[in-house]
């Protein structure tokens, strides 16, 4: 993918993406719709700034993206708003490029649920979002932030040249 096509996919991406990140903290839950909107954006975008015989490959690792969630899902170690919005996201990520985005997940992943954990001990943090569901949830993480931000992250390192 080119810096400017990754640009043009960022720019696509980021306010849903931002807003995954609010809700999810918020109320630990991604609406529908904003999956829906995910996939809208790619459906219109991907086939004017793709090549047409890079859109299988892409197709094909969200369906197995889909396919792990699901099996985490019935295992009850990932909401069913994290399967689906995680397969959007990863509609937006070269199949060449899996492993290093899974490497950036990994990293987003820990480094949000520190920084999460330590905000939840915050009194001022605490007192600025009162209402904020993830504060208290005990043994789940808000993986909707992980995924945005990983997502953000590396579009931005592809439009930046990296």
């Amino acid at each position: 993918m080119t810096s400017s096509i990754a640009l043009i996919h960022l720019c696509a991406i980021a306010v849903p993406a931002l807003i995954a990140v609010w809700t999810d903290l918020s109320a630990m839950r991604i609406p529908n719709w904003i999956s829906v909107a995910m996939l809208a954006i790619f459906v219109v975008v991907a086939p004017l700034t793709l090549p047409l015989d890079m859109l299988p490959g892409r197709l094909l690792t969200a369906g197995i993206v889909f396919a792990i969630g699901l099996g985490l899902y019935a295992l009850g170690q990932m909401g069913a708003g994290d399967v689906k919005f995680a397969t959007v996201v990863f509609l937006f990520v070269e199949p060449a490029d899996a492993t290093f985005f899974i490497r950036i997940l990994g990293v987003m992943a820990l480094a949000g649920l520190l920084t999460h954990r330590a905000f939840a001990r915050s009194t001022m943090a605490r007192e600025m979002a009162p209402h904020w569901t993830s504060w208290t949830a005990k043994g789940v993480f808000s993986y909707g932030v992980a995924l945005s931000l990983s997502l953000i992250y590396y579009l931005l390192v592809l439009a930046l040249g990296g």
